[in-house]
Order: C-alpha cells, then structure tokens, then sequence
C-alpha cells in the first residue's frame, strides 16, 4: 500500500509513459506538460506533470528518472536506475543529516541555542 495516494487518469499514463518512450533525450516538465495539454498555471502544471510521473513510478513500476535542470527519461540499463536510486538515498541522508544538525543547533544550552530563549 503507497503512502501517498496518487490521482492520475489511465489516459495521462499511457500518454505520458509514451511521450517518455519516443523521447530522444530528457524532457522537461514544461515540455510534458505542453505535450500532455495540461492546462492551468506554470506550477500546477509542474506539480501535475510529477504527480503523474510518480504515478508511473509506483503505479505501473517505470524506471523513470528525474533532474530539476535535466527533465525526466526512461533508463535504459537497471546499474542505472540503481545509480539513480542510490544518488537519491544520499541526497535524503543529507537532508535528514542537516535537519538533525539544526535541531541541535536550537536545543543546544550553549551557544547557538542561547539565541532562541525568550
């Protein structure tokens, strides 16, 4: 069972999962969402375009990568959709890691953390 539940329509799937198939590079979320003819604001498109991306991902199990800069594709290989994977796991340790640093930060009863009592 997904944590999140996803509203994608089968016709914005299979529409979707075959712009990235006949794609010969990356295609970015502006392009998609042109292509797709989502209508709506800049970032509502954008935030369409990767909840129907996601969709394909967790749905109907597409390796589709995804770059801010770049756009998303297809991999071709499984060593790079598991180079993807890894790069992301990183990226959320990181994350996860400055969180907890931040949180020391404030709590800490010396120094830093002495600029947030009242």
């Amino acid at each position: 069972m997904p944590y999140f539940e996803l509203n994608i329509t089968t016709e914005e799937a299979s529409r979707c999962a075959k712009l990235l198939r006949d794609a010969r590079g990356p295609l970015t979320a502006a392009d998609l969402a042109a292509r797709l003819h989502l209508g709506g604001e800049r970032e509502s498109r954008r935030r369409r375009v990767r909840e129907i991306v996601t969709g394909l991902r967790h749905e109907y199990g597409m390796r589709i990568v995804g770059f801010n800069p770049g756009g998303y594709w297809l991999v071709k290989t499984e060593a790079e959709w598991l180079e993807y994977c890894r790069d992301r796991e990183n990226y959320a340790k990181r994350i996860i890691g400055e969180a907890a640093q931040r949180i020391r930060i404030v709590t800490d009863n010396k120094g830093q953390g002495l600029l947030f009592v009242k």
